[in-house]
């Protein structure tokens, strides 16, 4: 891990902006840790934080010409970390927007420089990706190119499906997604930490032989991730360059490669499902869902049986007249069949004829034999479909008598 990953992580324990329990994420999840930038809210923390996003920002080798800060803590991040390159050489402009646009003054809700060339977005941390995709539309409806995503932390939370929030950002709007530290460097981080017992299988830390505030926030942290990694459901994999990953949602593509679940302790658990075996999982939770939705729709169907008849003659009886209706609307269609049949019949006729005297045959009649011709098709698809429903219905009738017999014997 990169020191000045490290420094930060120390620097958010310090400022209490990195704190460790049980907290709810803005995705409805259980973290044993929260991360609130809200908090570095005074003049040097915002200062020393503007200069951990430019040493990432330079780090990564994005190419940019300004940033963009989302409303509304991006607007301060955007700021500071513009303030923190030009003190590191880098002079670039800045804008924000605002949540709603403003009537007078320059009007709308762009504030800054203009939008134009490789605009790198400047936020927190990303959750379900709202304020991402919101930044870009505004960036590309203004004619500029969105370069990139910086945030604080990358949490590698789950998104909406089988990658993590940030993964999803990167695929769904095809941007490098850069973090000043992530879930990986605070386990690590962590980890590191002095006087951690890793053979131990308890889940709280020896004290620590020091007075730093940081360790003891450090070994404690441990502790609560630790014990809560089998309920995050947090995973470890190694990808193709041999660096090694933590998130709570290994991408499909790895999950072929060696992904194993965490213990409690931290320890390889069990590995994760394979996508076979996860299909296979998913087809056999389906098939039990559908027998489990027939025996529903078999227990609600013997229950109106049995409400809605007395006897089996009153049933026998509302069947029949069902089935009469049924039998008269096939019976019409069919007898429209011969009229449309007759009509054709007469049409050609009268052509025949033309031919045969050598007449060319009236626009009229060859247009109405054509309409004639589509008319038959249409109806003969219509029979077909009520005889297959009136087949359907006798089927029925008869499975309905037995079973009433059956429930009423």
């Amino acid at each position: 891990m990169s020191d000045f990953r490290q420094d930060f992580i120390r620097f958010a324990l310090d400022k209490q902006v990195l704190k460790f329990g049980e907290f709810i994420t803005k995705a409805g999840r259980k973290s044993p840790y929260f991360f609130n930038a809200g908090l570095f809210n005074d003049g040097l923390s915002t200062l020393n934080l503007s200069r951990f996003y430019a040493k990432s920002i330079q780090q990564s080798g994005i190419q940019f010409d300004m940033l963009f800060g989302p409303a509304y803590k991006g607007i301060i991040l955007a700021a500071a970390a513009g303030m923190a390159l030009a003190e590191q050489g880098r002079n670039v402009p800045f804008a924000y927007n605002r949540k709603e646009a403003k009537d007078h003054g320059e009007g709308g809700t762009l504030v800054g420089a203009p939008l134009k060339g490789k605009v790198l977005i400047i936020d927190d941390v990303i959750s379900a990706g709202t304020s991402v995709r919101e930044s870009v539309e505004l960036i590309r409806a203004a004619g500029a190119e969105p370069a990139g995503v910086a945030i604080a932390l990358d949490r590698m939370e789950r998104g909406q499906g089988e990658l993590s929030a940030v993964q999803e950002v990167a695929q769904q709007h095809g941007l490098p997604v850069v973090a000043i530290a992530t879930l990986k460097d605070l386990l690590g981080f962590l980890e590191n930490s002095r006087n951690w017992p890793r053979t131990s299988t308890r889940c709280a830390p020896t004290a620590p032989n020091t007075e730093s505030t940081t360790d003891m926030k450090a070994l404690a942290g441990l502790t609560l991730l630790l014990c809560s990694l089998a309920q995050a459901g947090v995973y470890k994999w190694v990808d193709e360059a041999g660096n090694t990953h933590y998130s709570d949602a290994p991408p499909l593509e790895k999950q072929n490669r060696g992904v194993a679940e965490l213990s409690k302790q931290g320890a390889i658990n069990k590995p994760a499902e394979t996508e076979a075996q996860r299909q296979a999982r998913e087809a056999s939770a389906a098939a039990a869902r559908q027998q489990q939705q027939q025996r529903l729709d078999t227990a609600r169907h013997d229950q109106a049986l049995v409400q809605s008849y007395p006897t089996l003659a009153d049933l026998q009886a509302d069947r029949e007249r069902q089935l009469a209706v049924l039998q008269s609307s096939y019976h019409a269609l069919e007898l429209r069949g011969q009229g449309l049949a007759l009509q054709r019949s007469h049409l050609e006729q009268d052509l025949e004829r033309s031919r045969q005297q050598q007449q060319t045959p009236p626009a009229a009649a060859v247009r109405n034999l054509q309409l004639l011709r589509q008319s038959q098709q249409d109806l003969q698809r219509q029979i077909a479909a009520k005889r297959a429903e009136l087949d359907a219905f006798r089927q029925r009738m008869q499975q309905d008598i037995a079973r009433y017999r059956q429930l009423n014997p």
